[in-house]
């Protein structure tokens, strides 16, 4: 049987219940350093769903942080009281993501879930899913409130943040968005090389960021990812877009490695320690033209910048330069495995020329106004 034919009809969307008031007013009685069984029942809470309920926001955001449903509460402002009868979320594709996350890990009930219907009977729909709601509203409240207390009690622990965090971004993930595409599309219409657009897409792109901000073209929501290591954000960025920095001290830390363990080991997946922090992005945040580094071969190929030089993963092109008052030619070279390779400089490892030369070869900001005569070209396969 299909999932919607289990789904009973319903016309109502998912509502705040009364009980966030005398919840928030005593959250504000702890200082955080209570039991957690205290807490939670102080604030009548379940502690089998307390812990359900992280385990499974936590899980999810580590294997993919767009599904979490952490995302439940974050347009939801730390001590604001949510007005009883008020709309939970912003829209139905919100609101039926969110059910559907509950409903696939058991931590809603089937029974509790309906189907939203319009004023004609028929069942509304969202990106090919029909549009859900909660029969009970305290189910789904009770929920909220347990994810709501996890980011509060984050919020109470006194650790030490970094002074900067980054994320790495590829930019085909923010100019591809619905928001940037009417001002993206008319620039792959053009007659000029791909580096060339691509670093128009980029500029237009960054502009957007530095004017409007971030949440609206983010593509996993309003809290984001970051970390405190600026080489996890170039590895996430694959030369391929930017790393955008922000103040800790402006931002809200939902969770991060110095509030929960769980983001203090290796990842699964990548087999890094990602360093990562779980961040809410104010509205009003404004980013500035420093906080947006630039780490995308294309760019800086169509600015005929040596910078390139480092993204450089595939041996169609070589760049040539004067460093040093020595002639450099380097390009990228495949293992004899054919998986995987290195930067090659006069044929040679980075490391050996270093020895051979007594200089690092690889163009960087520190050595980019000793380079002379860089130019790039074409490479032939052998």
């Amino acid at each position: 049987m299909k999932l919607k034919e289990y789904f009973e009809e319903y016309d109502k969307k998912a509502l705040f219940d009364d009980g966030w008031s005398s919840f928030i007013a005593k959250l504000k009685t702890l200082s955080g350093n209570e039991p957690l069984p205290e807490i939670l029942s102080t604030l009548d809470i379940s502690e089998g769903l307390y812990e359900k309920t992280i385990r499974l926001a936590v899980s999810e955001w580590k294997e993919s942080p767009s599904r979490s449903i952490l995302h439940g509460i974050s347009h939801m402002n730390i001590g604001q009281i949510p007005a009883a009868g008020s709309q939970i979320f912003p829209t139905l594709e919100w609101q039926t993501r969110f059910l559907l996350q509950c409903k696939n890990h058991r931590l809603i009930s089937i029974l509790d879930i309906g189907v939203i219907k319009k004023s004609s009977g028929e069942k509304e729909t969202v990106k090919g899913e029909h549009a859900l709601t909660i029969k009970r509203p305290e189910v789904l409240n009770n929920v909220l409130r347990c994810l709501y207390l996890y980011r509060y009690l984050n919020n109470l622990k006194k650790v030490k943040l970094p002074k900067v965090l980054y994320r790495g971004i590829r930019a085909h993930d923010i100019y591809n968005h619905e928001t940037l595409q009417p001002l993206v599309s008319a620039i792959w219409k053009a007659d000029k090389t791909h580096e060339m657009k691509r670093k128009e897409a980029i500029d237009i792109m960054n502009g957007y960021i530095i004017t409007r901000g971030l949440n609206k073209i983010a593509s996993s929501g309003r809290i984001l990812s970051f970390t405190s290591s600026m080489p996890i954000a170039k590895y996430f960025a694959n030369g391929e877009g930017i790393i955008l920095k922000v103040d800790p001290s402006k931002v809200e830390i939902v969770t991060s490695e110095k509030h929960d363990e769980v983001f203090d080991q290796q990842d699964y997946f990548n087999g890094k320690h990602e360093h990562e922090y779980i961040v809410r992005i104010p509205d009003d945040y404004e980013f500035s033209k420093d906080d947006i580094i630039i780490v995308d071969k294309d760019y800086f190929i169509a600015e005929n910048n040596p910078l390139c030089v480092q993204f450089f993963d595939h041996d169609n092109i070589e760049a040539i330069y004067t460093l040093n008052g020595t002639e450099i030619k380097a390009y990228f070279s495949w293992n004899s495995s054919g998986t995987g390779g290195s930067i090659r400089f006069n044929w040679d490892t980075r490391g050996n020329f270093k020895k051979s030369y007594g200089f690092d070869p690889l163009p960087t900001v520190d050595n980019l106004e000793n380079i002379s005569n860089f130019h790039i070209k074409k490479r032939r396969n052998y």
